[in-house]
């Protein structure tokens, strides 16, 4: 009777850590698409207004900054929210997939 208790004690511990798992990497690829989505944004943003670069800044480190910045506000209000889950829809629509919008950002030097 005791082992039984330890075995099922110990199989809902280990059903709890695979789903904290699985749970931990569904948020982290999220929020990487959130964080790509307003990249391509802000790339795109960025060469259509030039007052959004910094003197010596690259491109793509104004955009990572901007991104990251807006990613950061998200939480703070229900229009930063609204914001970014729009613009990644639209960049999902643009680049015809998730996995697709992830791997153009990266071409276009998204940091992993």
């Amino acid at each position: 009777m005791f082992y039984s208790g330890i075995i099922l004690y110990s199989g809902i511990l280990l059903t709890a850590l695979v789903i904290s798992l699985f749970s931990y990497r569904a948020v982290h690829f999220r929020n990487a698409l959130i964080k790509a989505a307003l990249y391509h944004y802000f790339m795109n943003y960025s060469k259509a207004e030039s007052e959004n670069c910094v003197k010596g800044a690259s491109l793509p480190s104004v955009a990572y900054g901007l991104a990251i910045g807006k990613f950061q506000k998200m939480n703070e209000g229900r229009d930063d929210h609204n914001f970014c889950v729009e613009v990644l829809n639209h960049q999902v629509k643009t680049f015809g997939g998730r996995n697709a919008m992830l791997l153009a950002a990266r071409r276009r030097h998204f940091p992993k």
